[in-house]
């Protein structure tokens, strides 16, 4: 069983209780500064039945950070050859054809340029992938905090982002359909009134689609959008 970790998925862990196999921890395992900390948060949370979903400092969508996938990939090969022991080179084969494709995917998204191109987010779920191609998040901190704790954002702090929005400064509004509100829907109308390009990225893997693809168009739609 792969459970996110991290705080995002703390049911997982109780799921995991139940599990004849072994559990990995994406978070625990992605090799990020403070992941540890971070995994042994939800640990904890979970013991003390805590609901909070309090993430603290640490942005645990891992998913959209390639090096983490590729600690994610050598640890799922290292469990099935260590319960599979008559096949664990071939486990080890396949998985570092797979961080190659991963590799592809880093060189993909250095290969756009967005190095000093700025961005806001509606919530910090492609923070990762953004920060790698070098981006510079303008994203107000009220604001993103406001949103993870699902809550309402306050007047002053949408006035800021309507603000940077107006600037026109911003290349990017990153965009999460998936938990659209009416506050973040009223910022991607007026994005698209100022002309600022907006793509959307969704917080879990769309229907059809496997981890490269999903990435891959990901870094697609990026390219387009500061093309």
């Amino acid at each position: 069983m792969v459970l996110n970790g991290g705080g995002y998925d703390p049911f997982m862990s109780e799921a995991a209780e139940g599990a004849d196999g072994k559990v990995i921890d994406a978070v625990a395992v992605s090799g990020l500064p403070g992941a540890e900390e971070a995994a042994e948060t939800q640990e904890h949370d979970h013991d003390h039945e805590h609901d909070d979903h309090d993430h603290g400092d640490f942005n645990e969508h891992v998913w959209y950070d390639v090096s983490a996938m590729k600690n994610l990939t050598h640890a799922i090969s290292e469990d099935l050859g260590s319960i599979d022991e008559q096949h664990r080179q071939d486990y080890h084969d396949r998985a570092q054809a797979y961080e190659q494709k991963l590799d592809e995917l880093s060189s993909d998204l250095k290969g756009i340029g967005a190095s000093g191109r700025t961005y806001l987010a509606t919530e910090p779920v492609p923070d990762r992938l953004l920060d790698a191609a070098g981006m510079k998040n303008e994203t107000p901190e009220a604001f993103s905090s406001a949103v993870e704790a699902e809550s309402d954002v306050p007047a002053a702090t949408l006035n800021e982002v309507h603000r940077i929005i107006d600037g026109g400064s911003l290349d990017l509004l990153a965009f999460n359909p998936q938990t659209e509100t009416a506050q973040t829907r009223q910022l991607r109308s007026a994005a698209e009134s100022a002309r600022v390009p907006v793509v959307d990225f969704t917080e879990t893997l769309p229907e059809g689609r496997d981890y490269l693809s999903w990435m891959r168009g990901n870094i697609e739609n990026l390219r387009k959008a500061l093309a």
